[in-house]
């Protein structure tokens, strides 16, 4: 049965703020993984969060204009309400059912990208959809896209990431990567081959919630498989 449990972390501000910056430039280079991990062991959990979460729709809809269900993936330290205004910019225009993953932080993606499949498969049983949508921002994106670089059978449809790092040089066929031009965090890869989105004055957290992203989030999950063909532009 899927599940909700609130977060929370005995952070201080500024390590809230300075930590997901020095993860994602840490994660942007492989050869840093192991040091960046040993990094973020010296930061407890919060009490009784040690697996990965997955919390339900109200009411999962087979009518709705668009039915797929939507699993949002948030970034390192982020929680589930980072996507709230993206999801009310969705649901307005017929994307209603939405599912997120939450989890400890941690680097190790490829064993988040495993948890998140055993989360799909959950959403996937007690919903009876065939297949799934993802968005994930930063961290989260990179779960996600490793998930479909290693097992490319599992039932995505469509996937969009915003602001995650690329530790590869092409994307999968079922993802569209958006990067903001003012990111500082990560910087848009110049040679990456793929369906790709630059949005001007835009910058890492805002690819959250800023306009332009919404749109080409909507557009995406929500036209036909022609209509989704690979590009690479600016916004």
């Amino acid at each position: 049965m899927l599940f909700e449990t609130a977060m929370t972390f005995a952070l201080p501000i500024a390590a809230r703020t300075l930590l997901p910056a020095l993860i994602a430039r840490g994660l942007a280079n492989g050869s840093l993984h192991a040091a960046w991990s040993r990094l973020v062991s010296l930061f407890p959990a919060a009490p009784g969060r040690r697996h990965a979460e997955v919390t339900s729709v109200a009411e999962f809809d087979p009518a709705a204009p668009y039915p797929t269900p939507i699993v949002l993936v948030h970034g390192f330290l982020g929680d589930p309400g980072h996507f709230r205004r993206l999801r009310r910019f969705l649901a307005a225009r017929g994307f209603r059912n939405f599912v997120t993953f939450s989890y400890e932080p941690r680097l190790d993606y490829p064993e988040l990208a495993r948890q998140l499949h055993r989360a799909i498969d959950a959403v996937r049983d007690a919903t009876g959809a065939p297949v799934v949508d993802v968005i994930g921002h930063s961290l989260g994106g990179l779960v996600a896209r490793h998930l479909l670089e290693t097992t490319p059978e599992a039932p995505i449809r469509r996937m969009v990431t915003l602001g995650a790092p690329c530790l590869g040089r092409s994307l999968p066929a079922e993802e569209l990567a958006i990067f903001g031009a003012a990111d500082v965090i990560i910087a848009a890869p110049t040679r990456l081959r793929g369906r790709t989105v630059l949005v001007p004055a835009c910058g890492h957290l805002r690819l959250l919630h800023h306009p332009t992203v919404c749109r080409r989030v909507a557009t995406f999950l929500g036209a036909s498989a022609r209509e989704a063909a690979p590009m690479r532009e600016a916004a």
